[in-house]
């Protein structure tokens, strides 16, 4: 349920990029894994495979980081 909410999107179907990093915990909005979102979520669309690749994308940039809720 946390990732329906966490992959928000606009009306022409791009993926909410600072609606995501203002859904993070506190702790984690000035990590690497908020650079990682922005850089991985900027041409992201809401298709299956464009949020799969989103999800990969960020996990390579942040795996310590990467969290499945």
């Amino acid at each position: 349920m946390y990732k329906y909410f966490f992959f928000q999107f606009d009306d022409d179907n791009k993926f909410d990029v600072e609606g995501a990093i203002a859904m993070l915990p506190d702790e984690m909005k000035d990590t690497i894994l908020g650079s990682v979102i922005k850089e991985c979520g900027a041409s992201s669309t809401g298709s299956c495979q464009s949020m799969f690749e989103l999800n990969k994308c960020i996990y390579k940039g942040a795996p310590d980081l990467y969290f499945l809720a």
